[in-house]
């Protein structure tokens, strides 16, 4: 229901509204052009919906008609100006990847040293038969979706752990290229 109609100034928008004559639903509706409803607000005891009233130019009377003929060479000024900028964010973000690359690699060479230093442990517990091959093919795999493409390494806990060792590393590197993982769980 709506008792006043009346567009903004720009000719962008147009509000409905129901004033507090009516004793139910005041308040007021504000559409876009196209018909699709931006926001509908209710008030009581609204007497009156008005737009502000839009502002005059503040430029001189001529200037505007000269911008108006001269409008290519200012947009091809500020579209230069446009690319350099996002050129330069371009160059910003490359600059963080590489760093985050680094970062990475870093990582994933400690995890591997750590890997080789380990290694003598782990031999010595499969020769003491504290792990066989039966129980290290009793794992079951499972499919999981991830929300981000990354590499990424598995951690795998055997059944029958020292009190030295609780966890060893299986390194897997998935890279980037599939968004699922097979996660190893017992």
């Amino acid at each position: 229901m709506a008792t006043n109609i009346e567009w903004d100034p720009t000719g962008r928008y147009v509000a409905t509204s129901v004033t507090s004559v009516h004793e139910m639903e005041n308040g007021f509706n504000i559409w876009s052009f196209t018909g699709k409803l931006l926001y509908k607000i209710s008030k009581d005891h609204l007497h009156q919906f008005s737009w502000r009233p839009r502002t005059p130019s503040f430029l001189p009377a001529g200037k505007g008609e000269e911008i108006s003929k001269n409008l290519e060479k200012y947009s091809k000024k500020y579209e230069t100006e446009d690319q350099d900028a996002a050129a330069q964010l371009h160059e910003k973000g490359r600059h963080n990847r590489e760093m985050m690359q680094q970062e990475w690699d870093s990582w994933i060479k400690q995890w591997k040293q750590l890997h080789e230093e380990e290694k003598l442990e782990r031999q010595q517990l499969l020769i003491n038969g504290e792990a066989s091959d039966d129980e290290a093919s009793s794992y079951e795999a499972e499919l999981v979706e991830v929300l981000k493409k990354s590499c990424c390494y598995l951690g795998v806990r055997p059944r029958v752990v020292s009190q030295s060792v609780n966890y060893f590393f299986i390194l897997l590197p998935i890279y980037m290229l599939t968004n699922t993982i097979i996660i190893i769980s017992q």
